[in-house]
């Protein structure tokens, strides 16, 4: 960047500044553009009805989901809506919401069942697009809202805390997760 910074400006995106390592943010100029929920289900909206795409008053509420689900990432919110579209029309078929995965998983680790864990969200992955890092974070908010012991929240919140540190480092996020979930059920 320095050696051509002369001659030509670079733009960099992100969706996640603090996922962009300190020297880089140290050369540019920062702006935060932070949309809207609002915003973002209205764009989605826009480019489903640029594509000629329906969405049934069965499915709008669904669409909503979605968008909030992924948001602020539009491009994964987009991405989602079009693996869901059939003959024209959304059609989103969803599994039951981010709160029931989250129990699900919640109560599997408690039951102390986290090799049939690892099965259940292999055969519900779609639900959450493969992303265990956001999967982790999402499960440390709704641990939250558990009835535990606070020493128990605290050791649970520190494991996950780590293995989210530790996510940034491995190649293989899934492992990661596993290892982590295993570690919290370890937690007395």
């Amino acid at each position: 960047m320095e050696s051509y910074a002369k001659y030509c400006r670079f733009i960099l995106t992100a969706n996640y500044k603090h996922k962009i390592i300190p020297a880089l943010q140290s050369r540019c100029q920062s702006l935060d553009i932070k949309p809207t929920l609002d915003r973002a289900v209205r764009r989605c909206y826009e480019i489903l009805q640029k594509e000629s795409v329906n969405i049934p008053d069965d499915q709008k509420k669904k669409f909503v989901e979605v968008v909030k689900r992924n948001f602020p990432d539009l491009r994964k919110a987009i991405n989602e809506l079009q693996k869901n579209v059939v003959d024209s029309a959304l059609c989103i078929n969803g599994g039951g919401s981010d709160n029931e995965l989250l129990q699900a998983i919640h109560e599997k680790i408690a039951a102390g069942k986290t090799l049939e864990l690892r099965k259940y969200l292999i055969e519900n992955e779609d639900r959450f697009q493969g992303d265990y890092d956001t999967l982790l974070a999402n499960y440390l908010d709704h641990l939250y809202e558990q009835p535990l012991d606070d020493n128990k929240k605290k050791a649970m919140i520190a494991t996950i805390a780590e293995h989210l540190y530790k996510g940034v480092l491995v190649l293989d996020k899934e492992i990661n997760a596993f290892s982590c979930w295993i570690n919290l059920e370890n937690i007395k």
